[in-house]
């Protein structure tokens, strides 16, 4: 029972470990999936304002049109297109002899508490087509320009949590098949020599690169029946998953296994 109780202690120190991690990432995590949800919304509100802008001065700009149906044209199409993703929509239209103007404003709702996105949304759109088409392209690629090197940090950051994730499932096994590899062997200085050789070959062969490897194997207790404990740390390099990506985590797993209750040991 005492045994029972010190094998569960050990690896309850890992699965501590574990859950911390978790507690500390899954907020960095639900953030960024807010942030990019937002700067989503954001996104397609203020090309529906534009497009609403565009519809209105269209309007207004027909032979006799005015500014109450570019007004209006542009209020219909917002309401058709973005009826609830546009907040407190205003829309203002003016005509002279050679342009009609409309301009719409509002604001997306904030997805991240304590942070004000409600931010102004402004489309225009003026008469002269080859000007409108000219902003167009302009805004577009001002947008992809501050939208790219997100994505690329969101996309590397995905792929670091994946090779961290990868490696801890990897140190994990390599610590469990370490203290297997212990227990079967006839000593405690043969079980030293075969957890650590063990724990390296899992790891090579579960495709994990550590910049520095320690193997830690606790023989204190190699008798029949005793646990013989074996703690695997692997440091991980980020720039193995993603070349020049800065940074390392060191991952730790505790494996422990039971000697044969009714085995004969050489000293």
């Amino acid at each position: 029972m005492r045994r029972s109780s010190r094998l569960k202690g050990r690896l309850g120190e890992d699965s501590g470990a574990g859950s911390l991690e978790l507690v500390l990432v899954f907020p960095a995590l639900l953030v960024l999936i807010l942030a990019i949800v937002q700067f989503g919304l954001w996104y397609e509100a203020e090309h529906a304002t534009i497009s609403a802008a565009q519809e209105g001065a269209q309007a207004a700009r027909l032979y006799g049109g005015n500014a109450a149906a570019g007004k209006r044209a542009a209020s219909v199409f917002l309401h058709n297109v973005a009826p609830t993703l546009v907040e407190r929509p205003a829309v203002s239209v003016s005509r002279s002899a050679t342009t009609a103007r409309a301009t719409v404003t509002g604001a997306v709702e904030s997805l991240l508490p304590g942070l004000r996105c409600l931010r102004d949304l402004v489309g225009a759109s003026g008469g002269l087509p080859a000007v409108r088409r000219r902003d167009e392209s302009g805004s577009a690629a001002l947008e992809l320009a501050l939208l790219t090197p997100v994505l690329i940090v969101v996309l590397l950051f995905v792929v670091a949590l994946g090779r961290v994730a990868s490696a801890r499932e990897s140190v994990d096994g390599a610590a469990g098949a370490a203290a297997r590899a212990a227990t079967l062997a006839s000593s405690p200085q043969a079980a030293v020599v075969a957890a650590r050789a063990e724990a390296t070959s899992s790891l090579s062969s579960g495709g994990t690169s550590c910049a520095v490897t320690k193997v830690a194997v606790d023989v204190a207790d190699f008798v029949p029946g005793g646990v013989v404990s074996v703690r695997v740390s692997c440091e991980v390099t980020l720039s193995s998953a993603v070349p020049g990506l800065p940074g390392s985590s060191t991952i730790s797993a505790t494996g422990a296994s039971v000697l044969d209750r009714y085995r004969s040991l050489s000293s």
